[in-house]
């Protein structure tokens, strides 16, 4: 359910010519997911695992996913906690030895004393300091290139490739140092192919973007007046010490609905009249209290619009269709009342 209501919502953002198949894209996550996961074949997943995986593989800054992965591996006092950490490891290397990527970059023994000594208390600075470093820990290696890639793979070049002569391409763009304007899709370059007097020794520089020659040459005109401040070092910033809050949804989450199977008839029989709150005069009731009452009237109605539905659909439960629409109907409620509170 929750794999689809992220590609559901990503599909939406999506131009009508570029949108996926959810049903496709969900059952091809959750085959991976199993393979990487569940390769004992106990039939579940860690709860721990699928936010690991999920958060590294969506798009968005590299900085936030860890700081995000350090606020599941940190203790009350914002210092990090050496067993949660080696779970981690555990579990974001479970990626690339799901692609058969296990002997160069999976879990070892030695994979968390190459990150941290374990001497030493850990704070989200030094987290991100030897996460984020260049280079980083060999075991994480992948981690900056696979981002990389999630930034890169819906950039357009509108130039020739001069491997596979494509007019344009997305993805990664490769650039000859010493080929006057040679260039090359990722494909061709990952492939090693060539053409004309370029070889596979040459120099290649990689861009993630595309930028016209105009760009370029009013980019280079501030340079030369120096409007543009020269490049530094981009350092990590420095956050505070002090444990973000988690969020509490205690007060928004809703409980979770009775399901019902007798009669239709039974689950009327249970419901409220919404009469009586109207009944009676409303100069004996202060708003507090007849505001309290019609919220409560309200949310019954709504559990007797649930018990009906389940009722219903209960009438005919070989329907399997039936069974998934009362689960989306369940969903729609749940985000619906979520939507409410806030």
């Amino acid at each position: 359910m929750i794999s689809i209501l992220i590609f559901h919502q990503l599909n939406k953002r999506l131009p009508s010519s570029q949108q996926i198949e959810v049903d496709q894209s969900v059952n091809l996550l959750l085959n991976w997911l199993i393979s990487a996961y569940d390769r004992e074949h106990k039939g579940r997943i860690l709860v721990f695992s699928l936010k690991v995986a999920l958060s590294h593989l969506c798009t968005g800054k590299l900085m936030d996913k860890l700081r995000y992965i350090f606020t599941q591996i940190s203790d009350s006092s914002g210092y990090q906690v050496q067993e949660k950490f080696e779970d981690y490891l555990k579990a974001v290397l479970a990626l690339p030895t799901a692609v058969c990527e296990g002997p160069s970059f999976g879990y070892n023994d030695t994979a968390s004393r190459s990150c941290f000594d374990g001497k030493g208390r850990v704070n989200v600075n030094d987290f991100l300091n030897v996460l984020m470093s260049d280079p980083g820990p060999q075991c994480l290696m992948w981690l900056p290139i696979l981002h990389r890639m999630s930034q890169a793979e819906t950039a357009v070049h509108p130039v020739q490739c001069e491997g596979c002569h494509r007019e344009s391409f997305m993805g990664f763009r490769y650039k000859c140092q010493r080929c006057y304007n040679y260039q090359l899709c990722q494909d061709c370059f990952w492939r090693g192919r060539t053409s004309g007097n370029h070889t596979d020794t040459h120099e290649m520089k990689e861009y993630l973007s595309y930028k016209s020659p105009a760009k370029q040459i009013g980019h280079s005109l501030k340079k030369s007046f120096r409007c543009v401040p020269s490049k530094t070092n981009h350092k990590i910033p420095t956050f505070s010490d002090v444990p973000e809050k988690k969020i509490d949804l205690t007060n928004i989450v809703p409980p979770t609905p009775v399901m019902v199977h007798n009669d239709l008839q039974d689950a009327r029989s249970h419901s409220i009249d919404l009469s009586s709150v109207e009944s009676g005069p409303t100069s004996s009731r202060s708003p507090s209290k007849l505001n309290a009452s019609i919220d409560t009237t309200r949310i019954d109605d709504e559990h007797r619009l649930i018990a009906r539905y389940a009722a219903r659909l209960a009438a005919d439960a070989t329907n399997a269709v039936s069974c998934l629409s009362l689960q989306m109907f369940f969903s729609f409620l749940f985000f619906r009342k979520i939507f409410l509170c806030l």
